[in-house]
């Protein structure tokens, strides 16, 4: 296994600036415009099961799944597993037909922890459209745990496979084993973003991207370390 340790890289984090280019000086490639007004809350979760903290969703997941939608804000884990369908979501019959909808999307203003164990078996997460990553999570202040095993097809402009970032203090893990494939302009396969904690990123598997400046993994973590392990 390779692994890279970067500490004290990178600048600080705009996660929710819009209006920061998408171009590859300092942190607007990975997180300027990581979760755009706009596309927020588009997908529609059809069978996750609520258990206090703990949303379990299994069977046919097509229509994506989004913690917005869920009946508890105290959700703070989000387990995908014995999936039947890929996830494939379909843009909102309101939506300009060039934006494009995300697969799991995990957005918190108030969580100290987002966790996301994802399974998809034999199935993949597969997107089409503007700025429609693959899985999107994203908190205030506090740390991002994803799990992931499967693999995830992106094919639009800045339309990453995975992305998570911290507006404020907080850690990000990312472990992977999969595929991912992003094809559109600004399309990277894993992005992190913090303001002030340490990123690892722990990657089984092939990262491909085709389109301009889609580099395979981007990441800063202001004034923390980076790790990231292949293999």
């Amino acid at each position: 296994m390779d692994s890279i340790n970067h500490p004290h890289r990178g600048q600080r984090c705009g996660v929710f600036n819009r209006d920061v280019p998408r171009t590859r000086d300092g942190l607007a490639l990975a997180t300027a415009a990581i979760f755009p007004t706009a596309a927020l809350g588009q997908t529609t979760t059809t069978d996750c099961e609520i258990d206090g903290n703990v949303a379990t969703c299994t069977g046919n997941q097509s229509a994506g799944i989004d913690a917005l939608t869920f009946p508890s804000t105290e959700v703070d884990t989000i387990i995908v597993r014995d999936l039947t369908a890929d996830i494939t979501p379909i843009n909102p019959a309101n939506s300009p037909p060039e934006d494009g909808t995300e697969g799991i999307v995990f957005i918190s203003d108030s969580l100290e922890q987002l966790t996301l164990d994802i399974d998809l078996g034999e199935f993949s997460i597969i997107t089409d459209g503007f700025e429609a990553q693959g899985i999107g999570a994203t908190t205030d202040n506090g740390n991002i745990d994803i799990t992931f095993s499967g693999n995830i097809i992106t094919s639009d402009t800045n339309s990453e496979g995975i992305v998570a970032g911290v507006d404020g203090m907080g850690d990000v893990t990312i472990t992977g084993e999969g595929d991912i494939t992003t094809a559109g302009l600004n399309s990277v396969g894993v992005a992190v973003g913090i303001e002030n904690g340490d990123v690892l990123i722990d990657w089984t598997g092939d990262i491909a991207t085709s389109g301009d400046e889609g580099e395979g993994i981007f990441a800063s973590a202001g004034t923390g370390n980076i790790d990231l392990r292949f293999a």
